[in-house]
């Protein structure tokens, strides 16, 4: 069944406080990421960045029973980048590095 399918859409009701301990972990775990994140070199972080894009697009569409190829999404990411002034080059490693260009 999907969501919008349920009797009760959109009308939910829920006890926020039963997912409190769940909400409050999630921001644990994320606030410990990002400082990891921030402690790496820029082309590190932007690395981090693609990868997250990338797994996203990758759940995202697998939610929905569609199964990508993680090398055709990963080269379509910098062309269809909302920021024009960025260039993906690729590193030794396999990954993306975007680099701004003046």
């Amino acid at each position: 069944m999907w969501i919008w399918q349920h009797p009760n859409w959109p009308n939910f009701i829920f006890d926020p406080a039963a997912f409190q301990d769940r909400v409050d972990a999630f921001h644990r775990a994320a606030e410990r990421l990002s400082g990891r994140v921030e402690a790496l070199s820029n082309a590190y972080q932007t690395d981090a960045q693609v990868a997250l894009m990338l797994s996203e697009v990758i759940a995202t569409s697998a939610i929905e029973g569609e199964n990508l190829d993680r090398d055709s999404v990963r080269s379509s990411v910098p062309r269809r980048s909302p920021w024009p002034k960025w260039r993906s080059s690729w590193t030794r490693r396999g990954s993306m590095t975007a680099m701004a260009t003046a």
